[in-house]
């Protein structure tokens, strides 16, 4: 009887160490997953940040281009231009 108990308890052991690996492994996982979520975030933000530099400076240069053009044109061929338009 006594060393079905200390062979249980051998296994319950076995059990209790592997459960606890297992714990430590996905606890890992999911640190560098957070960590890689946290990185992604912070790229993403400075990837969205260029873009819109980008754009601005895109369309600094069309504001340039349209005042320009609007004041040769006139402004009220401009805007029968966009009624034909619509």
């Amino acid at each position: 009887m006594e060393q079905i108990l200390k062979a249980i308890h051998e296994m319950n052991k076995n059990i209790n160490d592997r459960f606890d690996l297992m714990e430590k492994q996905v606890s890992e996982g999911f640190r560098d997953v957070n960590a890689r979520l946290d990185k992604a975030e912070g790229n993403t933000n400075e990837d969205i940040i260029a873009i819109l530099k980008q754009v601005e400076r895109n369309t600094k240069g069309l504001s340039n281009d349209i005042d320009y053009l609007a004041e040769k044109v006139g402004k009220h061929e401009l805007e029968l231009n966009r009624l034909n338009r619509n």
